[in-house]
């Protein structure tokens, strides 16, 4: 691998990245050339071919070779063999050291005629090469100029043992337009699949090589093992790539020179171990950052700065994967990391590994769990947007999809700005993502990313809700077409687990179904994300099933919610404060609903834990921090206050509605309709026994919340919350002081037939119960 020093010309550093792969077959060639064996270099500019002569010079493999360059750029050049021996015979071969003839210029001679009189005469005299110049010839040719040395010298073309061909820079293909240049980056820092007839050729030279045991031959085997364990870690052949990579580095303990081979080789060890399918995945992400930190001992910046560069950025995927330890500490470890590389990984000197860098760094400010959320999204998304200025559609289409799908879900998560623009947002960059991502060509990913468009329509806030929520289901299932529990078991289990979210909050078809779908769907997901292999991941599954079990239909309602205190409680014993502050609020507000649910238990107790649980939720769901997660809790923390037994009843009302209040700051009606609207609902509620203020004027603060309620909740959207609504407003009638008394009644009894068209008997048995004795009091009543 070439060293790279900073103060090189970015665009030379550029194209040999670009090219790696290629210049490492090159460096191959050279090394087990031996007589005439012939290679042709393609490279379409003539800068970038000197670079290549230049680099080979140089290279630290190459200090036993003596390259002859001959410059035959004169256009009327007929006899080459002829040239060769008299520009040859006055270089003067050096002792122990293998000649090898880089010949440059010939597009001049051989030009465009129909025949060329130089490839005519090379065809002929071909045989005569082999005894006047026994030696490896490479010729440095644009790749038109092979295309016709192919042609017009068939003969000498047919000797030829390699063909290296490079890609140029965009900025020298501009002025070169018939060759266009096709990127060979790909996600991540991986190279193509390595051909078998390559692997076969490094197989023969490790066999031939491993039966002499002198010291050069010692630093050859490594060599051969470094390249051979790379390909076949290109190849995902895991356990040969290891196998390999641990022979050479013992081999390479043995001379303290080849320290720079040992760091080599540690640096794939560490891809192996954090990419590899097999063995323990928190085990192998300990290997693989052993192996980095171990490789960076001898990649310093100073003597190594882009292999330090990489490695540090491949650090950091190590650190944002990893397992054991703090997650909160190795995310700021990765985020450290990431920024290590980026002070060498410039826009300027390596823009393509700058932009992959900015991508990965982007994953870990959205996952990061120390400093504020918000502020943390902020700069993935600006992240994300700043590797798009270099990883654009045109250019590297695959990694454009990608980093368009991570700004989705970063989107999809914003805090700031508004909810409903972020999530129209999110949508149209995993749209943008599919318009690569298609199921035929990258099945993976387009289930990957058809998972993340369901979460976002799930969320959607414009639209039509029940719609959004069918589009989300779709995409949900189109994900498991691909993402089978066989295949891909986590991504199957993490899908299954979304679907269910998107089946607990579903409109259309059958409420009691929907939730038994929901439930399905969530212990499904738990066959696999069980507690012992996926700790967290289990435990927001718990948390999603406790949700579903505490709005559950079918069933007896006690039994189903002691299983969702259950549920809670089990995910809060992974889901602690100090390593998932969040996600242990988010399940704190959950089981504080369902406490406020329970009928099991003393009453009274209950409504004291759901206050307390929500309180405890209040203390990481900060207004400054999560804004929408408080407003939620605030709403209910109001809803358990309007039912708390304990304490002074007014006292406790006026609590309720004070914390429905400060829910409304936030759950604006344009931000958030459908908060919004609930939080009405709910406001509309206590104004209706509120005891202190006046009687008369708090009936019509309830009656005109509930009123603004239903602007949103209508029946066609939120058929369920349009008939709570219904039945509140029937309610408050009843009770209704201002006003003709017949009328109120009249309108009471015409809001209650309205919310059983929906808790109907079969549905909703015991909403449907509570609004039938309403309606008998209310008829006697008006008797």
């Amino acid at each position: 691998m070439l060293q790279f020093n900073p103060s090189t010309r970015s665009n030379q550093s550029l194209f040999f990245i670009n090219n790696e792969s290629q210049f490492s077959k090159l460096l191959t060639f050279i090394d087990f050339s031996e007589g005439l064996t012939i290679g042709f270099i393609e490279v379409d500019s003539n800068q970038e071919r000197d670079w290549i002569i230049e680099a080979l010079i140089k290279h630290p493999r190459c200090q036993d070779i003596q390259f002859v360059v001959l410059n035959f750029d004169a256009p009327e050049i007929r006899f080459l063999l002829d040239e060769i021996l008299k520009s040859f015979s006055e270089n003067t071969l050096v002792k122990d050291k293998k000649p090898v003839l880089i010949i440059k210029g010939l597009e001049n001679s051989i030009g465009l005629d129909e025949y060329p009189p130089i490839l005519q005469n090379l065809n002929f005299v071909r045989d005569a090469f082999s005894h006047q110049v026994p030696y490896p010839i490479l010729f440095c040719l644009p790749s038109s100029t092979t295309t016709r040395f192919a042609k017009f010298a068939p003969d000498f073309w047919a000797w030829k043992s390699g063909i290296f061909k490079f890609r140029s820079l965009p900025e020298a293909e501009r002025s070169q337009i018939a060759f266009p240049t096709l990127s060979l980056e790909y996600i991540q820092d991986d190279p193509l699949p390595e051909s078998q007839s390559r692997i076969n050729l490094l197989e023969r030279l490790l066999q031939e090589y491993s039966e002499n045991q002198s010291e050069k031959n010692l630093q050859t085997v490594v060599s051969i093992l470094d390249q051979l364990g790379g390909a076949y870690l290109s190849r995902k052949e895991w356990e040969k790539a290891e196998n390999v990579l641990l022979e050479a580095l013992k081999l390479s303990e043995q001379q303290e020179s080849l320290q720079v081979a040992q760091a080599s080789l540690l640096q794939k060890l560490g891809d192996l171990y954090r990419k590899k399918k097999y063995g323990e995945r928190a085990e192998n992400l300990e290997l693989a950052i052993a192996a980095y930190k171990l490789s960076l001992e001898v990649y310093t910046r100073d003597a190594f700065p882009y292999e330090w560069a990489r490695t540090q950025n491949n650090l950091g995927i190590a650190y944002s994967d990893r397992i054991r330890g703090e997650r909160a500490e190795n995310l700021e470890l990765a985020i450290a990391a990431y920024r290590q590389s980026l002070e060498v990984r410039t826009r300027d000197a390596f823009p393509v590994e700058w932009a992959r860098t900015q991508n990965n760094l982007g994953i870990a400010y959205s996952d990061r769990i120390r400093g504020g959320r918000a502020e943390n999204l902020e700069l993935a998304i600006a992240a994300y947007r700043q590797s798009l200025e270099v990883r654009t559609r045109d250019a590297f289409p695959v990694e454009w999809a990608m980093t368009q799908n991570n700004l989705g879900t970063a989107y999809s998560d914003r805090i700031l700005g508004d909810r409903a623009e972020n999530l129209e947002l999110a949508i149209a960059a995993y749209y943008q993502s599919l318009e690569v991502r298609t199921r035929a060509a990258f099945p993976v990913e387009w289930a990957r990313t058809q998972n993340n468009l369901g979460n976002a329509y799930s969320d959607r806030i414009l639209g039509e809700r029940a719609e959004n929520l069918e589009l989300a289901i779709a995409a949900y299932r189109h994900s498991l077409e691909v993402l089978t529990r066989n295949a891909f078991p986590y991504e199957w289990a993490t899908t299954q687990n979304n679907l269910g979210i998107a089946y607990r909050s579903r409109i259309l078809g059958e409420r009691a179904e929907n939730l038994e779908l929901a439930i399905a769907a969530y212990r499904h997901s738990l066959e696999v994300r069980t507690r012992d292999a996926f700790p967290e991941d289990w435990a927001r599954t718990q948390n999603n099933l406790g949700i579903a079990y505490r709005s559950r239909i079918l069933g007896e309602r006690a039994e189903n919610l002691e299983l969702a205190i259950a549920a809670l409680n089990q995910s809060l014993e992974v889901l602690t404060r100090d390593a998932f502050p969040e996600d242990w609020a988010r399940t704190q507000n959950n089981l504080g609903t369902a406490y406020s649910d329970r009928i099991l238990g003393d009453r009274a107790e209950n409504l004291e834990l759901a206050i307390a649980a929500y309180k405890l939720s209040l203390e990481v769901y900060t207004r400054d921090a999560f804004p929408y997660e408080w407003a939620g809790t605030q709403n209910n923390l109001g809803n358990a206050y309007s039912d708390r037994i304990l304490g002074d009843r007014a006292e406790n009302l006026e609590l309720a509605i004070a914390a429905l209040n400060q829910s409304l700051e936030v759950y604006t009606r344009d931000a958030f309709p459908y908060e919004w609207a609930t939080t009405q609902n709910n406001l509309g509620a206590a104004y209706s026994v509120r005891i202190l203020g006046d009687r008369a004027e708090n009936l019509e603060l309830a009656i005109a919340a509930l009123n603004q309620s239903l602007e949103v909740l209508t029946r066609n959207a939120f058929p369920e919350d349009w008939a709570r609504t219904q039945y509140n407003l029937g309610a408050a009638y009843v009770q209704r002081i201002l006003g003709d008394k017949t009328e109120n009644i009249e309108a009471a009894i015409s809001y209650f037939k309205a919310a059983l068209t929906v808790y109907t008997r079969e549905a909703f048995p015991v909403e449907w119960e509570m609004i039938q004795n309403h309606l008998s009091n209310v008829s006697r009543e008006k008797i």
